[in-house]
């Protein structure tokens, strides 16, 4: 279940996403406000070492309440959801999505919603591993949800 180029368009829908959400969002009263997190290349390693993702499980679980820069003024509210735009594992292998799990169920602290990239299909030794996971957990590899009346398309191409 092999499909090219996928990661670049998943990445570049999310950009979009982040570009349309600033253009709404500065027309939007605050009781329309709508945060959340993004990242990508997570790339837990096929034995599921993860330890280079806890500081950014940590930070991202801390960031509500704090200031923004100056120039930008305010705080960071609490996101809604944290969005995954692809490179979940280095190879998708089942210990390393069983890490993924664990890390974004129990150590995140925000719902999360995900999206395949290119290390996720396997490369040239091609695995379903991560492709069978998102299927399983949002229904689909192209699911919609929707938050603060924004709806969010997750697409695998």
């Amino acid at each position: 279940m092999i499909h090219g180029r996928r990661h670049v368009v998943a990445r570049g829908v999310a950009v979009g996403l982040g570009v349309l959400m600033l253009a709404v969002g500065t027309g939007w009263g605050q009781e329309n406000a709508l945060t959340f997190f993004g990242w990508s290349d997570q790339h837990v390693q096929v034995d599921g070492n993860d330890e280079h993702l806890i500081p950014a499980i940590d930070a991202m679980n801390s960031l509500a309440g704090r200031a923004y820069p100056e120039t930008i003024g305010g705080v960071v509210d609490k996101p809604a959801f944290v969005f995954g735009l692809g490179d979940i594992t280095e190879w998708p292998s089942r210990a390393a999505m069983d890490t993924y799990e664990q890390l974004i169920t129990k150590r995140l602290k925000f719902p999360s919603y995900d999206v395949a990239g290119n290390h996720d299909i396997g490369g040239l030794s091609p695995s379903d591993t991560v492709l069978d996971w998102l299927t399983k957990r949002h229904g689909g590899l192209r699911y919609t949800f929707e938050k603060s009346g924004v709806v969010f398309i997750a697409l695998f191409s």
